[in-house]
C-alpha cells in the first residue's frame, strides 16, 4: 500500500530533476522558463482567434464583428501589446546573467541575427491574427477596413515615439542609446536629455533608493547610478500606455456624456497589454528567489479577499410602507380594468426563457410582434410575464412601455426591438478592465467603500439598459410598477433568479407571492415589518440575467452603507432553476384558479412560451466527429449540464398538461402555444440555433436572421394563427411582418 502510494511522487520527483538537469545544460530553455508569461501573452494573443472562429463561436465570434474606427483601436492597442511583450522579452534576456546568475544567452546564426535586427517588425506579426479576423468578420467596405488598420499603426507608432522621446529624460546625457526597440540616436531624440534633469534629480534618486538596497534586490535593475538599459523605456512605455489606460476609464465610461462606445475586444486586448506588463515584471523580481509567481499573487489575491470580505454586491433601495398585492387581487383588478374596456375572450399569460441576447433580441421580437398583430386585444388581455435570462431584458423593455394610457405605442415598437438587440458587452468588457481589475488589486478601498463596493461589470451592464429605456431619467422600481399593476394597466412581472446557498427559485416581482410556492420571495425575505425593500426594476433584470461570467453572482447592499443585508444570499441567473419562466406560471395559474375560478369560468387562459433553441434541438448533421478523449474527461459535466437543461423543457411540457387536465372540469379552458426560434425557419444564413451567439452581442445578419424567422412566423406559423383564433380576432399581416 504504502509503495503504491510512493510511485506517483516518486516519478514526479524524477521528472522534476530531469527538467532541471536539462535545463542546467541547456541555457535556452532556462531562458524559456524566465520568459514564460512573455510567451503567455503572445500566444494568447495570437491564440485568442482560433478559439473564437472555431472552438466557441457562440460566445467570442461576435467580438470581431466591430466598426472600422474600432478596428483601427483594436489594431493601435494590438500592435502596442505585441511590442511590450518585445520590450519584456529583451529585458529579461539581456539582464538575466545580472539578475539570475545564468550564462548569456547566445543565439548565432543568419536567421537569429534576422530576427533581432527586425524584431520590431517580427514582433508585430503577433497582432496580425487579431487585426485580419476583425478584418474579415466585419461587415464595412475593405477601403475603409484598410485605411483603419493603416490608423491603428500610425497610433502604435506615435505611441512608441512618444515612450522613447519621454525615456530620454531619464537618461544619462553621456549613455550610449539603447537598442531594445527603437535605436534614439536622431538629433530630435538625443537633445531630449537633459543634463540638469539627469543630474539633479534623476541620478540622485536612483542613488538615494538603491544605495540602502541589498545587492539580491538590485541587480538586473540598476549599475551604480544608472538604470539598467531597457528598464528607462520600459518606465515610459509603461507611462504612456497606462495614461492611454485611463483616459479610456473617463471617456467610454457609460455613464459618461460623450456617449460614445469602444469595442469589447479593445478592452480584452487591453487588458493583454496590462498583463504583459505585470506579470514579466513580478516574475523578473520573484525567479532571482525561486518564488512562484502566479502562485503568490493568487495567495495574495485570496488573502486580501478574505480579510476584507470583498464581494459583488447590488443596491437595493430604502424600505417603504406598501399595501400588499396578491395573485388573485392582480387578476381581480385585470378583470375589472379589461371589462371596462373591451370584451376579453382570453386572459394571456407569457413565459420568456433565457439564453443570452438571443432570448432577449427574440423575447422583445415576439413580443412587439403580437402587438403589432393583434393590437390592443393581446395587450389588453396580457396578464402576467414570467421571465428568465436574456428573455428578462426582453420582457422588461416591452413592460416598461407600458402607462396608464395604455400599452406602449406602435411607434415606441421599433426603439423596444433595438434596444433588446443593443450589445451590453462593451459594458461588460469596460467593467472588467477596471472595477472588476481595481477590485482585484486594490481590494482594501473596494471593500471600505459603500459607494465602490458595487461597482462592477454588473453595474456597467445595468447603466447600458438602462440607457434603452423609455424614460432613463426616471429609473422604474418593483414598487413603483406595483401601482400600475394594482391600476390594472399593467401586466404583473416575475424575474426569476436563483439561490445560491440553497438552490432555490427567487422570484423578483412586486407582486407579494404566498408561502404555499416552491420559491423564495425578494419583497418577503428582507421585508422590515409593514416596510418592503425596492428594487431598480434594471437591478433585478441583470440578477435574473446574471449570464455565467458576463455579470457576477451578486448579494445584495443597502445603497446608504446601512446595516448589514441579511440574509447575505448571493443571486445568480434563473436560469440555473428553471431556465424556461413556466414554473412560475403554473404556480401563478394554481393559485388564481384556486379562489378565482368563479371569475374565469367560460374563459381560456392562453400560456404563451417564449423559447430559445435546446440542445435537443440539435441538427445531428451538425454534429462534429466524436472525439473520445473530451467525452472521456469532462463527458460527464457536459451530460449533467445538457440534462439539466433537457428535464426542464419536458417537465414544463408535462406541467402545463396536469394543469389543463385539473381546471378542465371546473369550466376553464387552457391552452399553451410556443414560439420557438428555429434557423430552419429564417431564410437568413446564419444560425440561430442551438449554436446562436450566448454573449450580450449580435451581428446585424443574426439580428436579420431572428427578424426572418418572426416573419416566417407571420406568415407560415400555426401558432400565429392559434392565437388569432383563442383572441378571437383577426391578425394585420403586414403590421407582423414590421
Amino acid at each position: 500500500m504504502f509503495l503504491s502510494g510512493a510511485v506517483p511522487w516518486v516519478f514526479v520527483l524524477l521528472v522534476g530533476y530531469v527538467i532541471v538537469h536539462i535545463q542546467r545544460q541547456q541555457p535556452f530553455l532556462q531562458y524559456l522558463f524566465f520568459c514564460r508569461f512573455q510567451l503567455l501573452i503572445g500566444l494568447v494573443l495570437v491564440g485568442i482567434v482560433p478559439l473564437a472562429l472555431w472552438r466557441v463561436p457562440s460566445l467570442l465570434r461576435n467580438l470581431f464583428v466591430v466598426s472600422p474606427m474600432d478596428i483601427a483601436m483594436i489594431t493601435w492597442l494590438a500592435l502596442v501589446t505585441a511590442w511590450v511583450v518585445l520590450i519584456a522579452t529583451q529585458i529579461t534576456c539581456q539582464l538575466a546573467p545580472q539578475r539570475f546568475g545564468v550564462a548569456s544567452l547566445s543565439l548565432s546564426g543568419r536567421f537569429f541575427e534576422g530576427v533581432r535586427q527586425h524584431r520590431f517588425l517580427w514582433f508585430a506579426l503577433l497582432a496580425l491574427p487579431i487585426t485580419l479576423a476583425a478584418f474579415w468578420l466585419s461587415p464595412s467596405d475593405a477601403l475603409r477596413k484598410l485605411s483603419a488598420i493603416v490608423l491603428g499603426v500610425a497610433l502604435a507608432y506615435l505611441n512608441l515615439l512618444a515612450a522613447t522621446y519621454f525615456q530620454q529624460l531619464f537618461v544619462s546625457p553621456d549613455a550610449v542609446s539603447s537598442d531594445l526597440l527603437l535605436a534614439p540616436r536622431s538629433y530630435s531624440f538625443m537633445k531630449a536629455r537633459n543634463r540638469d534633469l539627469w543630474r539633479g534629480y534623476v541620478r540622485p534618486t536612483v542613488h538615494r533608493v538603491t544605495q540602502r538596497l541589498p545587492e539580491s534586490l538590485k541587480a538586473g535593475y540598476v549599475y551604480g547610478d544608472q538604470i539598467a538599459p531597457g528598464h528607462s523605456l520600459a518606465f515610459a512605455f509603461l507611462v504612456v500606455t497606462f495614461g492611454v489606460y485611463l483616459a479610456f476609464y473617463f471617456v467610454f465610461s457609460p455613464t459618461g456624456r460623450l456617449n460614445v462606445g469602444f469595442p469589447a475586444l479593445g478592452y480584452l486586448v487591453l487588458l493583454f497589454m496590462l498583463a504583459g506588463w505585470a506579470l514579466p515584471a513580478v516574475a523578473f523580481f520573484l525567479d532571482r528567489f525561486r518564488m512562484p509567481t502566479l502562485l503568490l499573487l493568487i495567495a495574495i489575491s485570496l488573502l486580501f479577499y478574505q480579510t476584507f470580505e470583498t464581494d459583488h454586491y447590488y443596491t437595493v433601495l430604502s424600505p417603504r410602507l406598501d399595501d400588499g398585492l396578491s395573485p388573485r387581487q392582480v387578476v381581480r383588478q385585470w378583470a375589472e380594468h379589461r371589462q371596462s374596456l373591451i370584451d376579453y375572450p382570453a386572459m394571456v399569460v407569457m413565459a420568456a426563457s433565457g439564453g443570452g441576447i438571443t432570448a432577449a433580441a427574440w423575447t422583445a421580437r415576439v413580443l412587439t410582434g403580437l402587438q403589432r398583430a393583434f393590437g390592443p386585444r393581446f395587450s389588453n388581455s396580457l396578464s402576467l410575464i414570467s421571465a428568465v435570462s436574456g428573455g428578462s431584458v426582453g420582457a422588461m423593455y416591452f413592460i416598461d412601455g407600458f402607462t396608464d394610457r395604455g400599452p406602449p405605442e406602435a411607434t415606441s415598437l421599433d426603439r423596444i426591438v433595438q434596444a433588446a438587440e443593443s450589445s451590453s458587452l462593451d459594458a461588460v468588457a469596460w467593467g472588467v478592465a477596471y472595477p472588476d481589475l481595481w477590485r482585484a488589486t486594490l481590494t482594501p478601498l473596494f471593500s471600505l467603500s459603500p459607494t465602490l463596493r458595487t461597482l462592477d461589470r454588473g453595474w456597467a451592464i445595468e447603466q447600458a439598459w438602462k440607457k434603452q429605456l423609455a424614460d432613463p431619467q426616471h429609473e422604474p422600481t418593483l414598487l413603483g410598477w406595483k401601482d400600475g399593476v394594482r391600476a390594472g394597466w399593467r401586466p404583473a412581472t416575475i424575474f426569476n433568479a436563483t439561490i445560491v446557498e440553497t438552490g432555490e427559485r427567487l422570484l423578483l416581482t412586486p407582486i407579494d407571492i404566498p408561502d404555499t410556492w416552491k420559491a423564495r420571495s425578494f419583497l418577503k425575505m428582507y421585508a422590515h415589518g409593514d416596510r418592503k425593500p425596492d428594487l431598480s426594476i434594471v437591478t433585478a433584470t441583470r440578477l435574473s440575467a446574471t449570464f455565467p461570467y458576463i455579470s457576477p453572482i451578486t448579494r445584495g447592499s443597502w445603497g446608504e452603507g446601512r446595516e448589514q443585508f441579511e440574509p447575505a444570499y448571493h443571486l445568480a441567473d434563473g436560469g440555473y432553476y428553471d431556465n424556461s419562466g413556466v414554473l412560475s406560471i403554473i404556480e401563478w395559474l394554481d393559485t388564481v384558479l384556486s379562489g378565482e375560478a368563479e371569475t374565469l369560468k367560460g374563459q381560456t387562459i392562453l400560456i404563451i412560451r417564449i423559447e430559445t433553441p435546446s440542445p435537443k434541438d440539435l441538427d445531428p448533421a451538425r454534429l462534429q466527429q466524436p472525439k473520445g478523449w473530451l467525452y472521456a474527461t469532462v463527458g460527464p459535466l457536459l451530460t449533467l449540464a445538457q440534462v439539466r437543461t433537457s428535464t426542464q423543457f419536458f417537465r414544463n411540457d408535462l406541467d402545463i398538461d396536469l394543469l389543463r387536465n385539473r381546471w378542465q372540469s371546473a369550466g376553464v379552458l387552457i391552452e399553451s402555444v410556443k414560439f420557438k426560434l428555429d434557423d430552419s425557419r429564417s431564410a437568413k444564413p446564419d444560425k440561430v440555433g442551438p449554436e446562436t451567439p450566448l454573449s450580450w452581442q449580435l451581428s446585424e445578419a443574426e439580428k436579420g436572421a431572428i427578424k426572418s424567422a418572426w416573419q416566417w412566423q407571420c406568415n407560415e406559423g400555426e401558432e400565429i394563427k392559434k392565437v388569432a383564433q383563442i383572441l378571437q380576432t383577426s391578425m394585420n399581416p403586414k403590421a407582423c411582418l414590421e
